[in-house]
C-alpha cells in the first residue's frame, strides 16, 4: 500500500476532476457520431441525385380487372348508404337461428266443443310460412311494335309505333299503410304514335304524356317513361309491300334499383338495328308471382299476380316481397308490422308436386294472359 501512495498522489489531480474527464469523453463521442451521420447523409443525397438522371422503365404485364368488380362496388356503396341486404340465417342441420315453431290449432270436436292443440312446424307437417309455395312466376313485358303503313294517297310511307307495358303499377295511396296489403292498380294503357324518319332525339312513347305532368312523372315515376329513338328505316321492296320495311330503333327505359326505388336504378338502351315491320319487340322488365297456401288444418288459399312491394299476411306474420327472379321469390318478415326481420327464399315448385286444386277459401280468378310476342300489335 505504501508503494502505491506515490502513484495515487500523482493521479490525485485527475481524480479530483474525474467528472470533467468523463464529460469531455462523452462530448468527443457525440461530435464524432454527428460527423459520421452527416457524411452518410451527404452520401445518400449524392446517390439520389445520380438516380434522378437515369431513365425510368416500367415493367410488368397488364392488370386485368374483374368484369363484375364495378357492379359489386356499386352494390356495396348502396348497402352502406342505408339499403343493407337482408340477413340470411337459414340452416338445414341446426336450429340455432331457426327455432322450431309451434302453432295453435283449434279444432271442432263432435258435439261442437273446441279443442286447442299445439302442433310443431316440421318438414312432414308444414305450417305458417313453411307451407307457402311459389306456384308460378310470369314475366312482365314491355312490347314495342314498329309498323310501316302507306299514306291515304299511297304516295308516302308512314311510320307508326305501338306500345304495351305491363310494368307500371302503383298501390292505392288512399289505403295508407294498408295499401300494400290489397291488390295493386295497373297504370299504363296501350299507346300508338307516328314518328318522323331519322329522328335526331329520342321521343316519348307511353300513355302518361297527357295524364300526368312531365315534372311529376320524372320525379316520382321515371321507370314508367319509355322513349323511342327512331334512327332509320329501309325503303319498301315495292310500294304495295310496306311490310318489307326494316326499322332501326332504340328502346330506352329505366329499371329500378335493388331496393325497388327507380331513383337508384339505371337507364337501359335496347338496340334493335334491324326489325321488320309489324314484328313485336318484347322486353322483360319485372316478374309477378303466384302462391299457394294449404295445410291439413286450413283450407286451400291462392294468391295471384303479386309484385315486389306487396305484403302477404301469412298466419299472423306480415311478409313483404323483396325480390322476384325467374326461379325464386324473396319474402321478408316486415319489422314495421311486428315481423322478426328474417328473409325467406322460396323456390318455384314443380307443378307436378302441387296438391290437387280443390277450390276453398281465398281462391281468386286467374290473371289475364301475358300478350303474345309473336302476333302483330299493329291494330292497336
Amino acid at each position: 500500500m505504501e508503494k502505491l501512495q506515490p502513484i495515487l498522489k500523482k493521479l490525485q489531480p485527475v481524480l479530483d476532476h474525474l467528472e470533467k474527464v468523463i464529460l469531455g469523453a462523452v462530448l468527443i463521442w457525440v461530435a464524432f457520431t454527428s460527423i459520421m451521420q452527416l457524411l452518410d447523409a451527404r452520401k445518400i443525397v449524392g446517390d439520389l441525385s445520380k438516380d434522378q438522371d437515369e431513365e425510368i422503365r416500367l415493367k410488368g404485364s397488364d392488370y386485368k380487372t374483374d368484369a363484375n368488380l364495378k357492379s359489386k362496388l356499386y352494390d356495396l356503396i348502396e348497402q352502406a348508404s342505408g339499403s343493407p341486404e337482408e340477413l340470411i340465417l337459414q340452416g338445414s342441420n341446426h336450429m340455432v337461428f331457426n327455432p322450431q315453431k309451434w302453432k295453435e290449432i283449434i279444432s271442432t270436436q263432435t258435439g261442437g266443443s273446441h279443442v286447442t292443440n299445439l302442433v310443431p312446424d316440421s318438414v312432414t307437417n308444414k305450417l305458417g310460412v313453411s307451407a307457402l309455395q311459389v306456384t308460378r312466376i310470369d314475366p312482365l313485358r314491355l312490347v314495342v311494335t314498329p309498323e310501316a303503313v302507306l299514306s291515304a294517297d299511297k304516295t308516302r310511307v308512314l311510320y307508326r309505333f305501338h306500345q304495351i307495358d305491363q310494368y307500371p303499377m302503383q298501390f292505392n295511396p288512399k289505403a295508407g299503410l294498408l295499401s300494400t296489403f290489397i291488390a295493386h292498380q295497373l297504370t299504363a294503357k296501350p299507346e300508338s304514335k307516328r314518328f318522323t324518319l331519322g329522328s335526331a332525339m329520342p321521343a316519348d312513347l307511353h300513355s302518361f304524356t297527357k295524364r300526368m305532368p312531365k315534372a311529376t312523372l320524372q320525379q316520382f315515376h321515371p321507370d314508367w317513361i319509355v322513349k323511342i329513338h327512331f334512327r332509320g328505316a329501309t325503303p319498301p321492296v315495292s310500294p304495295e309491300n310496306v311490310d318489307s320495311v326494316f326499322f332501326n330503333l332504340d328502346i330506352i327505359y329505366r329499371n329500378p334499383g335493388l331496393d325497388g326505388n327507380p331513383v337508384t336504378g339505371n337507364t337501359v338502351t335496347n338496340q334493335n338495328p334491324r326489325v321488320r315491320s309489324k314484328s313485336p319487340i318484347a322486353i322483360t322488365r319485372a316478374y309477378q308471382a303466384d302462391f299457394l297456401y294449404q295445410t291439413k288444418y286450413q283450407a286451400r288459399m291462392t294468391y295471384r299476380g303479386f309484385r315486389v312491394g306487396r305484403h302477404i299476411m301469412m298466419d299472423g306474420e306480415a311478409l313483404v316481397i323483396k325480390r322476384i327472379t325467374p326461379n325464386e321469390v324473396w319474402l321478408y318478415s316486415d319489422l314495421e308490422f311486428g315481423g322478426n326481420g328474417k328473409l325467406y327464399i322460396k323456390k318455384l315448385v314443380n307443378p307436378a308436386a302441387l296438391p290437387a286444386a280443390g277450390g276453398g277459401r281465398g281462391a281468386v280468378a286467374q290473371p289475364p294472359p301475358v300478350p303474345s310476342t309473336t302476333s302483330s300489335l299493329g291494330g292497336l
